[in-house]
C-alpha cells in the first residue's frame, strides 16, 4: 500500500514547493511519516502529515476491505491535532478550571473552521471534511472515492494520478487561504511567543481548510455521521491491518 501513497504524496510536496520558489514564499511543505498525536480524547500515531506552517494535513491508510474504518480514523487524528494545538496554546501557567475554561475557549476558536484529511488504500483516495454544528457537534462528510486505476493503460494511470495530484494541491492552497481568514486562530497565533511559535511549526499542528470537492451529488453521498466521545480513544492507523 505505502509504495502506492508516498510517490503521490511526495509529488503533492514536490509541486507545492516548486509553486512557493516561484512566487517567492518563505514558507516550506515537508511530509513527515508515523507522527505521534495527542489529544485529550484520542492520541496515538498517524500514517503521514503534511506540514506546512503551523498547519497539518493527516493522511490515514486504510483497508481495502474497509475504508469506512479509515475515515473513522481521520476524523479521530484530525481531532486529536486539534487537542494537540489548541493544548500548545494554553497559557502554561494556568492550572485547574481556569486552565480548562482557557483550553475549552482556544478549542472552540480553532475548531470553528472545518478540517480536513485523507484517507487511501492505495488505489482508492477519500477526502474528508470535519466540522463542528452549533451544538457542538462534530461530523463529517467524505468525497466520492477517487480511483486509481492500476490496472488499465498506462495513459488512464497518467490521468488519474494527474486528477488526484490535482485535487490534493487543491487541499493545501485552499486550507492556507481559509487558516489565513480565521481571525481568531490568526490573533491568538500572533500574540504568542516566537519560540511557542516554533515548537508549533516543529511539532503538530492545526487544522486543515478545503471546501471539499462539491461534487454537485448531494444524494450519493453517505449520510454525514456524528462522533462525539469522551472516552479516550486510540488513533494509531496499525490496529486495523492493510493489505
Amino acid at each position: 500500500m505505502r509504495e502506492f501513497i508516498s510517490p503521490i504524496l511526495v509529488g503533492v510536496v514536490h509541486l507545492m514547493l516548486n509553486y512557493l520558489r516561484s512566487n517567492s514564499i518563505n514558507k516550506s511543505l515537508s511530509m513527515v511519516c508515523k507522527k505521534l498525536l495527542c489529544g485529550r480524547r484520542a492520541y496515538g500515531s498517524v500514517d503521514y502529515v503534511l506540514v506546512y506552517d503551523s498547519l497539518n494535513i493527516i493522511i490515514t491508510e486504510a483497508n481495502k476491505q474497509n475504508i469506512n474504518q479509515g475515515i473513522i480514523q481521520n476524523l479521530l487524528q484530525q481531532r486529536a491535532s486539534l487537542d494537540f494545538l489548541s493544548n500548545i496554546l494554553v497559557d502554561y501557567n494556568l492550572t485547574g478550571n481556569k486552565r480548562k475554561q482557557m483550553f475549552d475557549e482556544v478549542f472552540r476558536d480553532v475548531s470553528s473552521v472545518p478540517t480536513y484529511g485523507i484517507v487511501s488504500t492505495g488505489d482508492i483516495w477519500v477526502l474528508t471534511m470535519c466540522k463542528r454544528t452549533d451544538d457542538g457537534k462534530t461530523i463529517v462528510i467524505p468525497s466520492k472515492e477517487i480511483i486509481i486505476k492500476l490496472d488499465g493503460t498506462e495513459q488512464q494511470l497518467k490521468d488519474s494520478v494527474q486528477l488526484l495530484l490535482s485535487k490534493l494541491v487543491y487541499i493545501v492552497f485552499i486550507q492556507i487561504d481559509k487558516i489565513n481568514q480565521n481571525e481568531s486562530h490568526n490573533k491568538r497565533r500572533r500574540t504568542m511567543p516566537s519560540d511557542m511559535i516554533l515548537r508549533i511549526e516543529a511539532s503538530m499542528g492545526n487544522e486543515l481548510i478545503q471546501e471539499i470537492e462539491n461534487d454537485k451529488a448531494e444524494d450519493d453521498r453517505d449520510e454525514c455521521e456524528s462522533f462525539d466521545s469522551d472516552e479516550s480513544e486510540s488513533i494509531d492507523s496499525d490496529e486495523s491491518e492493510s493489505d
